[in-house]
């Protein structure tokens, strides 16, 4: 027997039917086998004929069920590996940093749920402790600034000793003070300008709009694709 469905339908009836064997597994009444003293002519409230019988349908029935699930996962994986989708390309961490845009591919739906759980891994694995990086190497300004402002007020002090501070001018001491921090300024080294192109934050935003966008594209083609199922 033939049928088609589109692909939304084929991953409904895929756990639909998952959920119903599960459940058919599960029951009370469903049983392999049993063991009985060879003189009772009944099980529980079956004759052994009945026992038989309800056994065998249930397991018929398993089988069926079986068989019909592989022919839809057979097909989900024919009209994965066969659909042709169009997207953006993944957002690269140099395309940030060059402010490049994404080039538009075409893959298949394999490819793309592929994609998406590289994408996610990517975001976790990479993204992640990227960006906390990030924010602990931002923190270390203050501590340079902070550790500055100490070299600066401990090379005035020992220029401008207490006890004959007097004997220096206000513009001598602001002089000194100005080619302090002239020489003393705080330096920032970041070749890469994360800072200036705010890249990894927007690395990561890009990789989750690309995440949304393969989402839509997804459910547009699973809607709009129809497979034929052999069963």
């Amino acid at each position: 027997m033939k049928e088609k469905m589109t692909i939304s339908r084929l991953i409904s009836e895929e756990k639909k039917l998952l959920n119903i064997m599960s459940g058919d597994v599960a029951a009370p009444s469903f049983s392999t086998h049993t063991y009985i003293d060879s003189s009772n002519e009944y099980i529980g409230p079956y004759t052994l004929e009945q026992y038989e019988t309800l056994v065998k349908a249930n397991v018929q029935k398993l089988i069926d069920n079986t068989n019909r699930l592989v022919a839809i996962r057979h097909a989900l994986t024919q009209a994965n590996n066969n659909t042709i989708i169009e997207v953006n390309s993944i957002p690269t961490l140099k395309m940030v940093l060059n402010n490049k845009k994404p080039v538009k591919e075409k893959i298949t739906i394999a490819e793309a749920i592929n994609r998406k759980r590289f994408c996610t891994n990517l975001l976790t694995k990479v993204c992640k402790p990227l960006n906390q990086r990030f924010n602990i190497d931002i923190m270390q300004k203050s501590k340079v600034e902070d550790k500055i402002e100490c070299t600066i007020a401990k090379n005035l002090s020992a220029k401008f000793p207490v006890d004959s501070k007097n004997a220096w001018s206000p513009e001598k001491y602001n002089e000194a003070k100005l080619k302090e921090q002239e020489a003393h300024k705080l330096k920032i080294v970041d070749p890469n300008k994360f800072i200036e192109t705010n890249a990894i934050a927007n690395w990561i935003t890009y990789l989750n709009e690309y995440l949304m966008n393969i989402d839509t594209i997804l459910s547009e083609a699973n809607a709009s694709t129809e497979v034929e199922v052999e069963f």
